[in-house]
């Protein structure tokens, strides 16, 4: 039996999660070139000629809907013994061949498989052809021992890999043993280390694990990277973007070493907050126009201040209640517009009432993506630096069974919605475009679940701003880390790994949490003024080149210094 990791890897040619175009693997006999969308090719001549091989595997719906594009191959493997019979992963499906490639079956998914799983390595025996084993980015390790008709979980809470919550790291490549299928090589993501698996148990094969991914260059030739490098700022609602307030706020950035603005131009409210001249604001009844753009502009400007303009996109009142909710996302049961109910029982009078929180608009229609990229237009006619995206996903509280899509063409997921939407906006926006995300969807390769798929963002953003908030990660989440420096170390691993997920193509921006929530409300100002201190320490020690204080009733009261420590870090880059 093989012990040794790069051996193993190498002799069954596991291809990790990587999407430079395109990625070639060798058998010997037959070369296999997988792309970002173009699926698989194979040469029989040591590459000097290609023929597609990719029929039955799944496809792409995405905007302008003409061409044929494939989902994004995750991983190949094929098998030692018979170099046409081969496995490759998408982020939500496993597709086997016995051919070449020339076609390929999917094989079922069931559980303990789910649909927000994403599939990231796979392997097949050398020995029995009903053998499969798949890797995925936070779920650990499964495999199949009936060709994909019965699936058992390999991981468990008790592997070194676990980090809490129900979350493991992200499987980058796995394989069977030259010798035996009861031993597996796994590695994991993010130089997180080597492991063996045998008798149930995950034993490292070496002291690399290191917890945590290497710092990401900037690479600068993405057009807007250098625009919108080296931003550090706030957020500012559009009811404090004028007078007093918006003064005080610009005394602010200017006393604490900051120098840019996310301010609210479409909220999630739906309100138009600037004064649009557009028709649809005032059709739906969002036009509210509670500053003049121009005047903040020049005022902003004046103190050299980089404005970013947030759009709230896809959580939206008034496009949901417009024309009897003909955007609204709606009940399978067609019976109206879907909402996330909330029943309230009086505490004195025992009545009940019933709150809906949450307004979603479909991520599928074409005129909610419309809307929303015409106001970025005219934001950047009227002059800001840069647009900002919010609620770029699909609803993730309530009851998601009962929701019906009423506008998703055949075969369209939620991440081909928002990959659509985004390509038209990098079409019609010629300045930069920030995009925000969950904090575990920049920790994790997550998108099935909520449509956030950061590689597929960073290819028409030029920002990702991950939202990193320590309160909003489970407490079992690195559970084992006192709750301040936990604060440190999820902004810099979340902020790192965001950025070798990307692979450069985007600038890692994050929000910092300055609000405190639950039991942090307990803290006096040294402890919160540590936990800030905390969370940006993570940030600029992973190299990177901007930040975003959060506090949504822009109340900095946790800022009680200077953070020109934290902004001249970064002055390395230009």
């Amino acid at each position: 039996m093989k012990r040794q990791f790069f051996t193993c890897i190498l002799f069954f040619s596991i291809l990790s999660t990587l999407y430079t175009d395109p990625r070639v693997i060798s058998t010997g006999t037959i070369d296999y070139a997988i792309t970002w969308d173009k699926g698989v090719s194979a040469s029989l001549d040591g590459g000097n000629s290609w023929e597609p091989r990719s029929e039955g595997l799944a496809q792409k719906t995405i905007y302008p809907f003409t061409e044929t594009l494939y989902q994004p191959i995750t991983s190949l493997s094929y098998d030692s013994s018979n170099h046409l019979r081969v496995a490759v992963t998408t982020k939500k499906g496993l597709f086997l061949s016995d051919n070449g490639g020339k076609t390929w079956s999917p094989i079922p998914i069931s559980l303990p498989l789910k649909s927000t799983m994403v599939f990231t390595s796979c392997a097949v025996s050398p020995r029995d052809p009903d053998k499969i084993l798949l890797g995925t980015s936070f779920s650990g390790f499964f495999e199949s021992r009936d060709k994909g008709k019965s699936w058992v979980r390999l991981s468990n809470p008790e592997h070194p890999d676990y980090k809490g919550a129900g979350f493991f790291e992200e499987i980058q490549t796995i394989s069977y043993d030259d010798e035996t299928d009861d031993v597996i090589y796994i590695e994991n993501g993010f130089n997180s280390g080597k492991f063996i698996y045998k008798n149930g148990a995950l034993s490292p094969l070496n002291q690399e694990n290191q917890g945590e991914s290497e710092k990401q260059n900037i690479d600068t030739e993405y057009s807007f990277q250098k625009t919108a490098m080296d931003k550090f700022g706030i957020y500012l609602n559009g009811i404090s973007a004028s007078g007093e307030s918006l003064t005080a706020h610009l005394d602010f950035l200017e006393e604490k070493g900051l120098n840019s603005l996310v301010i609210d131009m479409k909220d999630d409210r739906g309100n138009i907050t600037y004064n649009s001249e557009l028709d649809m604001p005032k059709e739906i009844g969002a036009l509210k126009a509670w500053f003049s753009l121009e005047d903040l502009l020049e005022e902003a400007h004046k103190h050299g201040i980089y404005v970013i303009a947030r759009i709230v996109v896809f959580q939206d009142p008034k496009l949901y209640a417009f024309q009897e909710n003909k955007y609204a996302v709606w009940m399978s049961s067609d019976t109206g517009p879907w909402g996330n109910i909330f029943e309230i029982t009086d505490s004195e009078t025992g009545e009940t009432s019933f709150d809906q929180r949450e307004f979603w608009v479909d991520p599928y229609c074409a005129d909610v993506w419309d809307y929303n990229i015409s106001i970025a237009e005219e934001l950047e006619e009227k002059g800001v630096d840069e647009i900002q995206f919010d609620y770029i996903r699909f609803p993730t509280d309530g009851d998601l069974s009962l929701i019906k899509y009423r506008f998703r063409k055949p075969g369209m997921s939620k991440t081909d919605a928002i990959e659509s939407f985004l390509k038209i906006a990098a079409e019609r926006i010629t300045i930069p475009i920030s995009i925000d995300i969950y904090g575990f969807n920049g920790w994790y390769r997550m998108g099935n679940w909520n449509g956030q798929d950061i590689e597929i963002i960073a290819r028409y953003a030029d920002v990702i701003c991950p939202m990193l908030y320590p309160s909003h990660f489970p407490r079992n989440f690195l559970k084992e880390i006192p709750y301040l420096e936990r604060a440190e170390i999820l902004y810099k691993r979340g902020t790192m790994r965001a950025q070798s997920i990307v692979e450069g193509r985007a600038l890692i921006r994050p929000f910092v949490q300055a609000f405190l929530i639950g039991n942090e409300l307990a803290f006096d100002e040294p402890d919160y003024w540590e936990y800030l201190v905390k969370q940006l320490n993570g940030v600029v020690s992973a190299g990177n080149p901007g930040f975003t204080l959060w506090n949504s009733s822009n109340r900095y009261y946790m800022v009680i210094a200077s953070l020109n420590d934290f902004t001249n870090r970064n002055s390395g880059y230009n």
